[in-house]
């Protein structure tokens, strides 16, 4: 078994592992420096914003990534906002009654979300739309088919936790002095929860979107796997197997500019919120 990026590359290339091979790949790919020196060379580039070339494709990792980042990010973003959305409106509706039909449905939500992993529901959803009933074109088809396809199990994976976060913040509006008199004075208790409990709860599901929004690029690459979308995860996942540490160390990069980006933004909506509700 190759244990080295150099070999694999060579078993890529099926070329022997003769010792000059290895000796020019290795200078070639600046890999028979000592490993502070490489540590230095890569991170004077990554000032210059250049994150290397993949071994893999022998293309500049910085080019790859905007060819594939599209994909992740309309598959992660699309899918938790999607989520997001549905939670917040199942989340009241199952405040407004307990234990009716769409709190039933939240609670459904959660079971299968804690209980069944996404790649299961990945491969059902195949089995039963692309083999048994042949309804779409999962692989062969377009890419839009498996794009939508892999955003809806995302949004379903996030509806749960959610909803019931959701739920959770309207809960507690209806026990507010506030609420109450607002109903004293004649407003109907959907107008009233509503009103007085928008904010609280978005506050409440935008924090919790938070700690989700790693899932938007890393979280996909089972869906980007399952699905062969040409995206950054499956890019990472080939890269890994091939060990080209140029992608991995410029996909970690690329991760905690997005977790940087995120909190950025978010917090900011959550200061705003919290201002308007004061």
């Amino acid at each position: 078994m190759p244990t080295s990026p150099v070999q694999i590359l060579l078993t890529s290339r099926q070329l022997p592992p003769t010792r000059e091979n290895i000796s020019f790949l290795e200078y070639e790919w600046g890999l028979d420096k000592s490993l502070p020196e490489q540590y230095l060379i890569w991170t004077s580039r990554l000032i210059k914003g250049d994150l290397g070339v993949s071994m893999l494709t022998r293309q500049p990792v910085k080019t790859e990534f905007i060819k594939r980042l599209p994909y992740s990010i309309g598959i992660g973003l699309g899918g938790l906002l999607l989520g997001a959305a549905l939670s917040f409106y199942l989340g009241y509706k199952a405040a407004l009654k307990e234990r009716g039909c769409a709190d039933f449905i939240t609670r459904i939500f959660v079971i299968i979300n804690q209980t069944v992993p996404v790649f299961i529901l990945a491969v059902i959803l195949i089995y039963f739309i692309g083999v048994k009933y042949k309804l779409l074109k999962i692989f062969t088809g377009n890419n839009g088919i498996k794009i939508t396809s892999a955003m809806l199990l995302i949004m379903f994976g996030n509806m749960g936790s959610l909803s019931r976060n959701v739920k959770s913040h309207f809960k507690k509006v209806t026990e507010e002095s506030y609420f109450i008199f607002a109903v004293s004075r004649g407003f109907t208790v959907k107008k009233a929860l509503l009103n007085e409990g928008c904010k609280p709860a978005l506050i409440g599901l935008i924090s919790l979107t938070i700690s989700k929004c790693a899932w938007v690029i890393g979280g996909s690459a089972v869906m980007e796997f399952i699905f062969t979308i040409p995206g950054i995860s499956f890019f990472l996942i080939e890269s890994i197997m091939r060990r080209d540490y140029n992608v991995i160390q410029a996909y970690i990069i690329v991760i905690a500019i997005w977790m940087f980006f995120v909190h950025f933004l978010l917090e900011f909506v959550l200061i705003l919120l919290d201002r308007r509700q004061r």
